[in-house]
């Protein structure tokens, strides 16, 4: 995708890595809000050609998306494109989440972790290995592996080039339109949670039968402790049986 200012001063690298600051290549205080304003018109416009090449009803990725969280961005471009003021192949977003997802026996996982939520590369650049170089570049980055990452409403193309270069072919869709594949779990960390299909886990304080437990518990130790003080009671017969004398000594006049 070309644009009419130059693309070198917004990123000096091939696949330049973008967070929530959103800031320039060349920032420089004479022409930040130049090249800044420059950069959030290329996110907003690759954000609408890649939810029109999805067939989505409005983009998911956008300047204010991207302020708003802790997306990560890669972006990819060619240098020498467009007379030498270059031209953005692609882009890919990512970001953690917290899901709730079920394994291929029906158990529900609480889990954290890398998802791919947006991932576009120009149509005149498919084809051409760019999308593979975004991809391995964002997984040496992230030190992650392709089979441990959530996809987020994966298009058709997505799905076919991640069985394509990373071989992930038995993918377990969720409710929550994200999908996962097998050795999803094995390495994630996550804590399992309960496994009904409608709910998410319970509080612990909660679930059946944990409540009367702490209650018996309770009564347990309350017991205990008042055995503990008849026994020192019993210790002290004065205190226990107090003589005629003590009693007389004591009784006001």
């Amino acid at each position: 995708m070309e644009f009419d200012f130059d693309i070198n001063n917004l990123f000096g690298n091939e696949i330049t890595v973008l967070n929530k600051q959103l800031n320039p290549y060349r920032a420089t205080p004479a022409c930040f809000r130049e090249y800044k304003s420059q950069l959030c018109t290329v996110i907003d416009q690759m954000g609408v050609a890649s939810a029109k090449a999805q067939g989505l009803h409005g983009p998911i990725t956008s300047v204010s998306r991207m302020s708003s969280s802790e997306h990560i961005l890669y972006v990819m471009k060619d240098p020498c494109a467009h007379k030498g003021k270059g031209a953005v192949v692609g882009f890919l977003k990512v970001g953690v989440k917290k899901l709730f997802v079920y394994d291929g026996e029906g158990t529900q996982h609480e889990i954290e972790p890398l998802c791919a939520l947006d991932f576009y590369v120009h149509e005149s650049r498919q084809r051409n290995g760019c999308g593979r170089r975004i991809f391995d570049h964002m997984l040496r980055t992230e030190n992650v592996k392709p089979q441990h990452i959530a996809i987020d409403r994966p298009s058709h193309k997505f799905l076919s080039f991640l069985m394509k270069h990373y071989h992930l072919r038995n993918s377990l869709p969720q409710r929550n339109n994200f999908v996962i594949f097998d050795g999803f779990l094995k390495s994630s960390k996550g804590r399992k949670c309960n496994a009904d299909h409608n709910k998410p886990p319970a509080h612990p304080y909660q679930r059946q039968g944990l409540l009367f437990h702490s209650i018996q518990h309770i009564i347990i130790i309350l017991f205990l402790q008042k055995q503990d003080l008849f026994k020192e009671l019993s210790a002290c017969p004065t205190l226990v049986q107090p003589s005629k004398r003590t009693f007389l000594s004591s009784t006001p006049s």
